[in-house]
């Protein structure tokens, strides 16, 4: 079987877009992940009623809880509307969900390639709801991930936002987050009582 065969209308170049999705135990918690499976249907509608971004856009789903898992392969919504539900389980395992995302949207640019099928830059989104368990800031893992993501952005290999989820989370916020604006992570002081959240993600994702 061909690459034209398993991808439908490759005149159509494609946007992939891979959500990163904390299922960790704490999204339980003020009806965070509520919050994220009402957003998911949400999402679905816009790609529908827009025609081209039903054609374009390739969706995929990485849950981190328990452990780092592609819930839904990457297709277009027309091709395959179901969502998974998410549930909540196990600790926030960030770092180790960036790494695998990256390594599989770079994975899927090669199927495009090979197929020539035109693509635009992919897009990650990651949503979390709590601190990472699977590194901190200055650790290896930390760096790894941070040198992972910047380098990626900076060689226009992919674009990187993210979002936290807060039951009482301002719009304003919500834009600064997903503008994902950054002054380097020194700024951010390393004691605990001063590194949230939002700093975090922050420092994750760089200006682009």
């Amino acid at each position: 079987m061909t690459g034209y065969d398993q991808i439908p209308d490759p005149e159509h170049p494609r946007l992939p877009i891979a959500l990163l999705i904390d299922t960790s135990e704490s999204m339980r918690l003020g009806g965070k992940i509520d919050l994220v499976n009402e957003g998911l249907t949400k999402l679905i509608e816009i790609i529908q009623c827009d025609e081209l971004a039903d054609k374009r856009i390739e969706l995929a789903i990485i849950s981190f809880g328990d452990k780092v898992e592609i819930i839904r392969e990457f297709s277009r919504i027309r091709d395959n509307p179901e969502l998974p539900c998410l549930v909540t389980k196990g600790f926030s395992q960030v770092g180790d969900s960036i790494l695998r995302a990256i390594k599989y949207v770079e994975d899927r640019k090669e199927i495009y390639k090979k197929d020539e099928i035109d693509y635009y830059r992919p897009v990650f989104i990651l949503i979390a709801g709590s601190l990472p368990i699977d590194m901190q800031i200055g650790d290896d893992k930390w760096y790894e991930v941070i040198k992972a993501v910047h380098y990626g952005v900076a060689n226009r290999k992919f674009r990187f936002f993210t979002l936290a989820v807060e039951k009482n989370i301002s719009a304003q916020t919500n834009r600064v987050l997903e503008e994902s604006a950054i002054l380097g992570w020194e700024k951010i002081k390393r004691e605990e009582n001063n590194v949230d959240l939002f700093g975090i993600l922050k420092l994750i994702a760089p200006p682009q």
